[in-house]
């Protein structure tokens, strides 16, 4: 494991992928903080960090289903697995390896969002409003969320001999994650009540009437289980992140750490049994 390991990381720090993945998300953080500057400027008011810290979180799932599909990918398509089962390596130690490659690479690819946010924003004078240890919380969120993608991700590509065929998957998949959380979250916010609208002959116009049951509202046991799948699902969890909504940070890390987890064993046991080409 520990050769398997040194290799990896050797190979990532020299990975075009992952630097292009850090510049985007750098010059991303400084396009946002910079608009967020210039517009409170120009309404005259405050500008914070907190606005902009952790909007990454929306599209991290996207950018770390591109990286792994073409880190790992690459390892298939260049014969870098075969030759480390033939050296004698275990599958279980080379799955692991991946996965715990892949997981450091996210972290730094969502850190260097968030630092570059600060490196720029405090010369700015762009300070937090909430406290330091909500912020603590918050990024740790945001870095379990990242193992969670790592897992579902490291799956595919470890499963799938074709990078072009991984690649599609796996971004396809980030994209779906949150339209599910979207649809979920829209769900949600319906209202119970809302007003009736009808038109007045004598005003010849439209007006606002009594409070009546909302059809689209979900109640009941369904609510129930949509406001579970907004915590457990990962999209849902981006969306709250992003948004610093998190009633429950400590619920949201145990459900990503659980996702992360079972993805990573269930692709343990299934690759285990690949018959690798």
């Amino acid at each position: 494991m520990r050769k398997l390991l040194s290799a990896g990381f050797a190979r990532l720090w020299k990975n075009k992928y992952f630097w292009i993945c850090i510049l985007c998300m750098s010059l991303f953080a400084a396009a946002i903080v910079i608009s967020s500057y210039i517009s409170a400027k120009k309404y005259d008011s405050v500008a914070y960090l907190d606005g902009v810290l952790f909007s990454y979180i929306t599209f991290i799932g996207v950018v770390i289903a591109a990286f792994i599909s073409l880190f790992i990918g690459t390892e298939y398509s260049d014969g870098t697995i075969r030759n480390k089962l033939i050296v004698g390596h275990r599958r279980g130690a080379i799955y692991i390896s991946n996965f715990i490659i892949s997981s450091v690479a996210s972290i730094i690819i969502s850190a260097s969002f968030m630092l570059s946010c600060v490196a720029i924003g405090l010369p700015l004078k762009m300070l937090l409003m909430t406290k330091i240890s909500s912020v603590v919380v918050t990024i740790l969120s945001g870095f379990v969320l990242c193992l969670s993608f790592t897992g579902i991700f490291t799956l595919v590509a470890m499963l799938c001999q074709n990078k072009a065929a991984v690649a599609v998957i796996c971004v396809v998949g980030a994209f779906a994650l949150l339209m599910v959380a979207g649809y979920i979250i829209s769900a949600l916010s319906e209202p119970e009540l809302v007003s009736e609208y009808y038109y007045d002959a004598q005003t010849d116009d439209w007006a606002v009437g009594d409070l009546v049951p909302n059809q689209r509202y979900v109640g009941g046991t369904k609510r129930e289980i949509f406001e579970f799948l907004n915590d457990f699902l990962p999209g849902g969890q981006a969306v709250q992140i992003s948004q610093a909504q998190i009633e429950s940070p400590w619920i949201l890390q145990v459900y990503s750490a659980i996702i992360a987890v079972g993805f990573s064993l269930l692709g343990l046991a299934l690759f285990r049994r690949k018959n690798l080409k």
